[in-house]
């Protein structure tokens, strides 16, 4: 035998959830990752280190949220045979695409990935229901279009959309909330004409001692180099893309607020092609978040 030790970066992305850890295993029942028999070694808290007991010969690691979004929301590390101690890394990265997924640190095999493609097609599948359904509910509700608009309620915080915006419904909420947020999800909106999604999440930040601009920059650097820290009617935003291969690419507008101990997070989800068009929307409805 030999240890296995993996450590789950801190990250703002799924926080508070703890993610299971699984190796594979031919002569296990417990559960099927992507058609291979795995039982499960132990769970990882945000920013936790741990150590499994291990066998010396060949193995995928997976590392997943949940049993229902195991075949899609999760990766997969090759151990290669041998008496020696490993030693992995990784964290969980904002992708509505990929559910927020963990992903390990330097991990160019091959068998990860055609896991991440085939990850990203199932995930884009959810996504694309996810729009088609808000495209159709839009739809049903055009004719109020011109209506007043409407205050929306999550918890402690408001915010103001036209009536083109609607709540979606008990069946579209728990999809999102099960395959591709992660559990402190509290409001979804969808806009019919611009595919627009609208997701309003309260974060678990470890240290309450955050400034506003603090939260700002380490939820920038989550996001990785390519991830643009502004500010729109006062407000930091955090703009990021999202590669989804053939079904298109995404932009993320990400609003930051804190109120009190709390700290929240709306981000629009718009086409690449849309962004620039939408932009000066998505800061004018964010300017409308209230708190009680």
């Amino acid at each position: 035998m030999r240890q296995l030790t993996i450590t789950r970066r801190k990250s703002f992305v799924g926080s508070i959830s703890k993610l299971n850890v699984y190796i594979e295993d031919p002569t296990s029942n417990e559960i099927v990752i992507n058609e291979t028999p795995c039982r499960k070694l132990g769970q990882l808290k945000n920013g936790e280190t741990a150590t499994f007991e291990v066998g010396e010969w060949p193995a995928k690691v997976f590392v997943i949220a949940d049993r229902l979004s195991k075949n899609f929301c999760n990766d997969v590390y090759v151990l290669p045979a041998g008496p020696y101690p490993l030693v992995l890394s990784g964290a969980c990265k904002f992708n509505p695409v990929l559910g927020n997924a963990f992903c390990f640190d330097n991990n160019p095999h091959p068998i990860a990935a055609e896991n991440r493609k085939r990850s990203i097609r199932k995930g884009v599948a959810i996504l694309a229901i996810a729009i088609i359904v808000g495209v159709v509910v839009g739809y049903l509700g055009a004719a109020a279009m011109f209506r007043a608009p409407r205050e929306y309620t999550a918890g402690a915080m408001t915010i103001t959309l036209p009536r083109k915006f609607t709540y979606a419904d008990d069946s579209l909420r728990q999809s999102l909330q099960e395959n591709m947020y992660d559990e402190n999800i509290v409001l979804v909106e969808s806009m019919n004409t611009q595919k627009m999604l609208i997701v309003v999440t309260k974060e678990s930040v470890p240290d309450a001692t955050f400034s506003l601009k603090d939260y700002a920059e380490a939820y920038q650097q989550i996001q990785g180099p390519d991830a643009e820290l502004t500010e729109k009617n006062g407000i930091p935003v955090v703009i990021c893309n999202t590669d989804a291969g053939e079904a298109g690419s995404f932009v993320h507008f990400n609003y930051l607020y804190k109120h009190g101990d709390d700290y929240w997070r709306v981000t629009f989800t718009v086409n690449a092609r849309d962004a620039e068009q939408l932009a000066d929307q998505t800061a004018e409805y964010a300017a409308s978040v209230t708190f009680e």
